[in-house]
């Protein structure tokens, strides 16, 4: 979408964002803008600019990502996540003081972090995604994994799923800059995954491209075969299909 006061969700179980403090019509700072592949959305914090997705979003293993731009330095940044500042529960990415982007899990008030091997505050677009399986953390930089991992125990939120902040109940705290393809998995993404993800970010929405070829020793039979592997055959006389 390009426009309007919802950021629909594309994977069909319909956690739609509602778009709170947004310039409407958008301007350079806040609401809708060109992204990386499409379109983004432009947040600044001194505006509390964010996105709210409601609270089911409870996770146990999973992968959190989202193409994200900002140059601004030495401040904590919000991209994405559901936790709150109270009780101190729940997930998300955010780029920490270092300007560094941090992949976080709360559990009972006890904080569990690692960063990135570098600054991300460059300007440029990158594309952050942190995954969590059994205890353990880790953390892709533009599909590289980040040197830092860690163990630690989370505990999922009652505040709800935000974009461009990552604390409930102001959701204060947000990124100045621009989110774009934030995605929440309930599962680990394998590191070839990330990296295609990286490379095509719809990769995982497109329908599977059919391959098409004939046997002439058969008759008039075409076999094709989609990319998830399943053959089947149509009875004709097409001789080349791409």
């Amino acid at each position: 979408e390009n426009g309007g006061k919802y950021a629909y969700d594309i994977s069909g179980y319909g956690n739609h964002g509602t778009l709170t403090n947004m310039a409407f019509p958008p301007t350079a700072t806040s609401g809708w803008n060109p992204g990386k592949d499409g379109s983004a959305l432009a947040f600044n914090n001194a505006s509390s600019t964010y996105v709210l997705c409601g609270q089911t979003l409870n996770v146990s293993s999973f992968s959190i990502i989202a193409f994200f731009k900002t140059s601004t330095l030495a401040a904590f940044q919000g991209i994405t996540g559901k936790s709150n500042s109270g009780t101190r529960q729940g997930y998300g990415l955010h780029i920490r003081s270092t300007d560094k982007l941090a992949f976080y899990i709360y559990a009972a008030g006890v904080v569990t972090y690692i960063e990135s091997n570098s600054s991300v505050c460059d300007g440029l677009w990158h594309l952050g995604v942190g995954t969590y399986y059994g205890t353990t953390l880790k953390l892709y930089i533009d599909g590289i994994q980040q040197t830092a991992t860690a163990s630690g125990l989370m505990n999922n939120s009652t505040a709800q799923f935000a974009i461009g902040s990552y604390y409930g109940s102001s959701y204060a705290t947000g990124i100045t800059g621009f989110v774009s393809f934030c995605q929440l998995f309930n599962n680990v993404l394998q590191p070839s995954q990330i990296a295609q993800l990286y490379s095509d970010p719809y990769c995982f929405y497109r329908q599977p491209r059919r391959v098409i070829y004939f046997v002439p020793s058969g008759g008039p039979t075409i076999y094709y075969k989609s990319l998830d592997g399943v053959l089947s055959s149509i009875t004709g006389s097409l001789v080349k299909a791409t």
